[in-house]
């Protein structure tokens, strides 16, 4: 009955912001106010196959995440961030299934500087001031995650549109993976990649707010040789 309820709502306001699930907000975390559409290469370490993907900001506190080559042949999957209720939705669309488990913080890795701003709490955060990357006049942190192995991420963003330009993770200062922009767009994808359908069945998953890193794209150990 409870999910009866949930598909309804989610079907009066098909447009509306994932929050209209019934989600409460006590676990949000800050976002950008930024709308845009980014593809990136994905360069996971020196032993694995460089994937790519695209995400998009609504301005409004969702990203979504589409277009991962990671899992093609397969292409029934598409990942949307709600940072207003801090929940991170899995889509699948073969199955019309949608599994949520909350946004986390740790070890994650982030493309929204305000919220990286706002959780260096987890490591230790420091300022690489400004440099440019590949045209863009970028601001730069860099992330102690505070591990045995010395391992941080260095991040840098756009600073006029908050666009993540380019990250990278280092294993004692070596460069073991990065994600960098390949194309920008100030346009966003349409309303409704940002939104579960109403007829997808919705549940929380168990295991995800246990996972090493639900919302890292390097999921597992990467830190193998440098790049």
């Amino acid at each position: 009955m409870r999910q009866k309820i949930t598909n309804i709502l989610l079907l009066s306001l098909s447009i509306a912001t994932l929050s209209s699930c019934g989600a409460d907000n006590s676990h949000a975390v800050p976002y950008t106010t930024q709308a845009y559409t980014a593809t990136y290469d994905r360069t996971p370490s020196k032993l694995e196959k460089k994937t790519t993907f695209k995400m998009s900001s609504d301005g409004k506190g969702h990203k979504v995440f589409i277009d991962d080559s990671r899992f093609q042949p397969i292409t029934n999957y598409r990942r949307i961030d709600d940072h207003t209720v801090g929940r991170e939705y899995w889509l699948d669309a073969k199955e019309k299934l949608a599994t949520w488990t909350l946004l986390k913080n740790g070890n994650n890795f982030t493309f929204d500087e305000g919220w990286l701003k706002a959780h260096s709490w987890v490591g230790k955060l420091n300022s690489l001031g400004e440099k440019t990357i590949d045209g863009h006049t970028c601001r730069g942190y860099n992330f102690d995650l505070r591990t045995k192995r010395n391992d941080t991420i260095d991040y840098w963003f756009d600073t006029k549109t908050e666009v993540l330009v380019l990250a990278q993770g280092k294993t004692k200062g070596s460069v073991t993976w990065q994600v960098k922009l390949t194309s920008y767009s100030k346009d966003p994808l349409g309303p409704d990649m940002f939104t579960i359908p109403a007829k997808y069945d919705l549940f929380e998953d168990p295991i995800g707010a246990d996972k090493e890193d639900a919302n890292n794209p390097f999921e597992g150990d990467h830190s193998g040789p440098p790049l």
